[in-house]
């Protein structure tokens, strides 16, 4: 009888180390197959947060409440290119629009291949564009065209820029 029961205990014993041998190697199946997608999810989800947060944010620094930022003001000096100063020519035209930085810097782009406008001063106030040219080179006309091919036209005008 003794025997018997540690037979019978060794059984158990036996049982008890396979049941566990299984589950650790169910536990390690699931957690093999199930891991990758629970990382993939979780990783979605962190995604769509970003995401989301980005899309609420985007434009709060620049723009609040739907109001633009005011337009600049104050006059400001842009090198084009350059030449003799004898050789300079000034002129100033009055534009329809000239709200920033980002307006001259495209009227500049079309300057630099008029291979002749040495500077240009920018009067955000008044919308006027002081030009410093080569007259051998460029004349008012082609500054003109230039102005619309920038999608800022303008005109010469008598109107000058103060020299503050």
């Amino acid at each position: 009888m003794a025997k018997r029961k540690a037979k019978r205990k060794s059984n158990e014993e036996v049982e008890a180390k396979t049941q566990a041998k299984t589950d650790v190697d169910v536990n390690s199946q699931f957690t093999g197959r199930v891991l990758p997608f629970l990382i993939i999810g979780v990783a979605a989800v962190i995604f769509i947060v970003i995401v989301a947060t980005m899309t609420t944010n985007q434009g709060k620094t620049d723009i609040q409440n739907n109001q633009l930022a005011p337009p600049m003001t104050g006059v400001e000096k842009f090198v084009v290119g350059q030449m003799a100063v004898s050789q300079a020519a000034l002129s100033t035209f009055k534009l329809e629009e000239l709200s920033g930085t980002d307006c001259v810097n495209t009227i500049v782009t079309e300057f630099r291949k008029l291979n002749g406008i040495a500077v240009v001063r920018a009067d955000y106030s008044n919308k006027l564009l002081e030009v410093k040219y080569d007259p051998a080179k460029v004349t008012p006309d082609q500054i003109v065209e230039a102005l619309k091919k920038a999608d800022h036209p303008g005109q010469l005008t008598n109107q000058f820029i103060n020299s503050n």
